[in-house]
């Protein structure tokens, strides 16, 4: 006998009720599960609240226009089992729409498996999760030790119910506990975003308030919206219709019939005015004014319609390949636009450290990437370095500590090469990237490695 996926998970979500103490909700009495508006534990209602007070107004649809939609009005997909059309999706969020995605045993797998760096959905294995909710496999608790904004506020912990996994060469926001399985995916694709989530029951009433998931959820709320503080999107849940195709012009009248019409009414009224002028050469004048007339009128109509039937609009690759943060900010980096100087920061701090922790504890008993930056540990290591490098004078050691203090705790603030993907939270600019660049040649030149340094950076094999 088989069970589907939304039993199982129901028999999980029971069973957690009776475990952190609440009311025993009787199986005759459960609704449908994602129901809009529904108070019952599986319902969606705390889910709209939780929108409303982050500023973002939801409408349930039942029906997906892919030609109705608007890169300015975000979409949250829920448990979608009417297949979705990748093309569609991919390009509308190429356009600058913003989609978040919650499935895990839904139809996204076609649309996850077109990026050119594929997004598999496994079902997470219990293996996959060490820490588990009241030690239940099927709860499984998702550590987030990263900086992204969807991890802003305090989000620490993520339980999920039932989810699915993914492998991708593509990082991820959060893993389970191997780091061989992702869970939350921040995909940037051309000038818009999909959030990609491997658990949709985050967002009914009984789970949005286990760990940080409310937290969570709002802040992927807040990234639909972008810099916008109040907008609205659109909720489609499991199954829905889906008609049109993305870009299409939808029931509006093509502008270049109109302009034709037009000009056919214009010789019309044209020919009828010249039948009745006896003299040539007034005739010839008023073809002119007319021909005048009627470039002048087509310079008025074209521009106004121009883009909507003329230019050429931008439609991505099949298998177009999704940006990561490290991505955009290297693209940015190049293109002189906008530049966050968090990547050459980076390179900076983990060139500046392989030295730094080298000539204070050796060449094993450097604190881990982990522990350097604890505040103990800074002060620790702060101290090491003023007791190595300075003079007599104990406002010279101060001093000495005081430099390799806010270096370390900047350098704190950036996450690792491997990880950029990841927003830091603000931006770096081109004056933070030289005080932090001149600070750390101080240090390395008081510690007798700075032509060490020197010749590693410019090395070209």
């Amino acid at each position: 006998m088989t069970h589907s996926p939304f039993m199982v998970r129901a028999a999980s979500l029971v069973l957690a009720c009776f475990v952190l103490g609440g009311a025993a909700v009787a199986q005759a009495q459960l609704p449908h599960d994602y129901e809009w508006g529904s108070d019952e534990w599986n319902g969606l209602s705390a889910f709209q609240a939780l929108a409303l007070d982050r500023g973002v107004n939801l409408t349930h649809l039942e029906k997906l226009d892919y030609s109705a939609l608007e890169p300015a009005r975000p979409l949250v997909i829920l448990y979608p089992t009417t297949p979705l059309n990748a093309e569609a999706i991919q390009e509308f969020v190429a356009d600058g729409g913003r989609i978040f995605l919650a499935d895990d045993f839904g139809s996204s797998d076609q649309l996850l498996s077109t990026l050119s760096e594929p997004i598999v959905r496994v079902v997470s294995p219990p293996e996959a999760a060490s820490t588990r909710l009241n030690g239940n496999p099927n709860l499984p608790v998702i550590r987030t030790p990263g900086r992204h904004p969807l991890l802003e506020g305090g989000v620490e912990r993520l339980i999920a119910n039932h989810p699915a996994g993914f492998q991708s060469a593509l990082p991820a926001v959060a893993y389970f506990d191997d780091a061989r399985l992702g869970f939350v995916y921040d995909l940037t694709i051309g000038d818009g975003k999909l959030v990609v989530v491997g658990d949709s029951s985050l967002l009914i009433n009984l789970m949005i308030d286990m760990g940080d998931n409310g937290q969570f959820v709002g802040n992927a709320l807040q990234m639909l919206c972008g810099d916008t503080p109040y907008c609205s999107a659109d909720v489609l849940i499991g199954e829905f219709d889906a008609v049109g195709h993305y870009g299409e012009p939808g029931e509006a009248s093509d502008p270049s019939v109109e302009v034709q019409e037009m000009m056919e009414k214009l010789n019309k009224a044209a020919q009828q005015l010249l039948s009745w002028i006896p003299d040539r050469r007034l005739m010839r004048g008023m073809s002119l004014l007319l021909l005048v007339g009627m470039l002048l009128l087509g310079l008025a109509i074209f521009p106004f319609y121009g883009p909507r039937f003329l230019s050429i609009r931008f439609r991505p690759p099949a298998r177009l390949l999704p940006r990561s943060e490290f991505e955009r900010n290297l693209l940015e980096f190049s293109r002189g636009q906008n530049t966050n100087y968090v990547l050459p920061i980076a390179i900076l701090r983990d060139e500046f450290e392989r030295l730094f922790l080298r000539e204070l504890y050796g060449e094993v008993g450097a604190p881990d990437n982990e522990a350097r930056y604890r505040p103990k540990v800074v002060e620790q290591t702060s101290s090491l370095y003023a007791d190595r490098v300075s003079l007599d004078s104990k406002l010279d050691w101060k001093q000495r500590k005081r430099q390799a203090f806010v270096l370390m705790t900047a350098f704190s603030k950036i996450p690792a090469r491997s990880q950029l993907f990841i927003n830091p939270g603000q931006r770096w600019s081109e004056r933070d990237l030289s005080k932090l660049y001149e600070d750390s040649q101080e240090i390395l030149t008081a510690l007798n490695v700075k032509e060490e340094y020197e010749q590693r950076i410019r090395r070209t094999t």
